[in-house]
């Protein structure tokens, strides 16, 4: 290979997920690529396939939806912003009583009613039902029509993600709906799985050497670990469950754990003296599981050195959280030491 030899990639055509933008940026750091639009994904990885092109960079969700049993996964870009936004004119906290909230994903509607019960939440054909309107077909024209019936006082804000809203070109304002580490006084919103992820896939026997240096590491390792978490969550339960897989800083956990007085965790990370055991980054894993109405939540947190955040530790977690299911979602029958029969404290399933 000569210097200045470089690889096909090919990326989305539109700005959907915000792939397309995120890769033009990542290219001014000019790695051995030429970055090639294209209006069908799987297309272009058929063509990969048989020596027409290199490399493919797609969203993560993307490529759980449509496996590229030709392709190698190779690495991730730097993480998009995994959170989600209300696109409306007032924060959550300050909708009217009542407010009218579009979103299409059911943890969302779980979790925007965790926060605030008394919302109205639909998805966009409810919503256009009710309206007696066409919904129209092409995704970025749906954002901005809903974002027409914030202007025509139909409903009071829509959740989508942040490339999105770029994407749509939207003027209406934006909040996030994050994760609100250290303010326990707000909701906070684990976000849905595969959020943020560039994926990189290559044909086989691409020299992955010459593409290293201009891929991120650490976000590659989130992905992997997400990848065994979420699989090992049931289907039917996967669409109610929140991800958040990230590198911290130390001192930044610290500082929170601190301000919540979580003092038996900051032990584990401060020595005896008050001094830091070590200043490398941690591992931080989320996983909440939210009920019907968003009455009630489960969820499981660890942090971990980045040499034991491992596929183990993953499973590890896994197999308490099975036990977390079967304390917290089945019904408690009469006992006598223990008292009446008693419901389950979490419900999943939407009352037919």
């Amino acid at each position: 290979m000569t210097e200045k030899e470089t690889f096909d990639l090919f990326v989305p055509a539109d700005n959907i997920d915000g792939i397309r933008p995120h890769v033009l940026r990542w290219s001014e750091r000019e790695p051995p690529v030429k970055v090639i639009e294209v209006e069908d994904l799987n297309r272009a990885a058929a063509d990969i396939v048989v020596g027409k092109g290199d490399l493919i960079a797609c969203d993560a969700k993307w490529l759980m939806e449509n496996p590229q049993p030709g392709l190698n996964v190779i690495g991730a870009l730097e993480r998009r912003e995994p959170t989600m936004v209300l696109v409306g004119n007032n924060k959550l906290e300050y909708v009217p009583k009542n407010a009218i909230i579009v979103t299409e994903l059911p943890l969302l509607k779980r979790q925007l009613l965790r926060a605030r019960s008394d919302l109205v939440v639909k998805n966009s054909e409810e919503l256009a039902k009710d309206l007696g309107s066409e919904l129209p077909e092409d995704f970025i024209s749906c954002l901005q029509w809903l974002n027409e019936q914030i202007e025509n006082g139909n409903i009071d804000g829509f959740i989508t993600t942040r490339s999105n809203y770029s994407a749509a070109s939207i003027r209406t304002r934006r909040h996030t709906l994050g994760m609100q580490r250290g303010d326990a006084s707000r909701q906070r919103f684990v976000p849905p799985p595969w959020q943020g992820y560039t994926m990189i896939l290559a044909r086989p026997k691409f020299p992955i050497q010459c593409l290293l240096e201009y891929l991120d590491e650490g976000n590659y390792r989130s992905f992997q670990l997400e990848s065994v978490l979420v699989a090992g969550i049931p289907p039917q339960h996967q669409d109610f469950i929140g991800v958040n897989i990230s590198q911290r800083k130390v001192a930044t956990i610290l500082k929170e754990m601190l301000d919540k007085s979580e003092q038996q965790l900051s032990h584990e990370l401060v020595d005896i003296n008050g001094d830091i055991i070590s200043g490398k980054p941690r591992i931080e894993v989320v996983l909440e599981l939210v009920g019907v109405n968003g009455s009630s939540t489960v969820s499981i947190e660890r942090v971990a050195p980045m040499d034991e955040a491992t596929t183990v530790m993953i499973r590890k977690m896994l197999i308490e959280w099975e036990h977390l299911m079967d304390v917290t979602a089945t019904e408690n029958p009469e006992h006598p030491r223990y008292g009446p029969a008693c419901p389950p404290f979490i419900t999943l399933d939407e009352e037919e």
